[in-house]
Formats: C-alpha cells, structure tokens, sequence
C-alpha cells in the first residue's frame, strides 16, 4: 500500500449505520478500529448508503449498481483492490484512494475517490480499509465499552446524541423513497423491479 511519510496505518471496519440529523437525506457510517476502542464517523449520501447496505445484507438488485460495474470491469481485466486507504481529513471532509493491482500484479494503480465510494467498493472485493494514524486522531471518537452483540454505540455526531440504525433499515427506507419516487414519475416497469428487490429485503434473515 502506499505510504505517507512513513505514516502507520490503522485498519478499520464497518460498526454500523445510523440516519444523520444534520445532514438532510444524509447517513453516518461508522468505522471502527479492529484493534482498539476508536470510531470515525463518515457522512454518506442515500445512493452510497444504499450501495454498502445492500451489499452487507446479501440483496440481488434487478441490475447491477455503479459500484458493482467499477468491480465488474476490475475482475475483467485480471486486476485486483488490494486495499483502500482514508488519507486526508480536512474539514469534516475523508479524502481516500484506492490501491488497485494491476492484471500481472507487477504495478499498483492508486485512484483518488470519495470514501463512501472506496467502501463501497471494498466490500465488494474484500479488501482492507486502512486510514492514517493522522485521519484517526483527528476524526474519532472513543467508545471504551464494545458490547457483545457488536451493535454501534449513540454517538454525538451532529451536536446531539443519534441512536444508531441496523444497515439493513437504512438501506430499506432509501429502497423505499427509490420506489415511490419511481411509482410518482410512472416509471412502472422499473418500479416493479424495485419492488420485487424491496420484498426480498424485507423477507432476508426472517
């Protein structure tokens, strides 16, 4: 992976999702340290919210989203995501890259992305998500007791307390506002689509 300086690397994973209170149609995803009690926070737009949540609960979408094309295309040329780094926070904004490895594995490819996007994506392919010891000072929060269960602690993101959302609501609700807004400009093929995608989700892990 590249480095920064000689910058240590910190790996995360994804803790869980909640609906942001500042941040209109907006979610925050959180990011955990595998080892140890910090947690970033990372405002998501509804379609990205979306993409991750419906990777992580296992939903077959009719047609492929935009993230599953770019890992599509990757898998077709014999490349792979080796890893995705969270580089720079600078103004409550993550900048990240995509280390990509080329067809003979011989070159590594770095892609400047927004960090939703580099989950996304990441999730799709296994790989890694690392930030910067840097990025971690700067944007965490600490959460010194992890309950078993691993759900996502009330965090004081948006100058007051947010109970968090399973993934799978929040990628419901966004499925949902897809579908009405589809069913509004009568596009009702397409909406049928949703709504066979939306029943599936609905019925998962029942």
């Amino acid at each position: 992976m590249e480095s920064n300086n000689n910058e240590s690397l910190i790996q995360l994973r994804i803790l869980g999702m909640t609906t942001s209170n500042r941040h209109e149609g907006a979610s925050i995803l959180i990011l955990a340290e595998v080892e140890g009690i910090k947690r970033i926070p990372v405002v998501v737009g509804p379609a990205e919210a979306q993409s991750i949540g419906i990777w992580l609960e296992h939903i077959t979408t009719p047609r492929p989203l935009t993230h599953d094309l770019f890992v599509n295309y990757i898998r077709m040329n014999n490349a792979i995501v080796r890893n995705i780094v969270i580089y720079k926070f600078d103004n409550g904004v993550f900048f990240s890259k995509i280390c990509i490895a080329t067809a003979n594995h011989d070159k590594d490819i770095y892609l400047d992305s927004r960090t939703s996007d580099a989950i996304a994506i990441a999730i799709r392919t296994n790989a890694p998500i690392f930030a910067y010891k840097s990025v971690v000072d700067s944007s965490s929060f600490a959460f010194s007791e992890i309950s078993n269960d691993e759900e996502a602690p009330a965090i004081d993101v948006d100058k007051a307390i947010l109970p968090t959302k399973p993934i799978k609501q929040i990628a419901l609700k966004e499925l949902e506002l897809k579908l009405e807004r589809l069913i509004k400009n009568e596009e009702y093929e397409q909406a049928a689509e949703l709504k066979k995608t939306i029943d599936k989700f609905r019925n998962s892990g029942q």
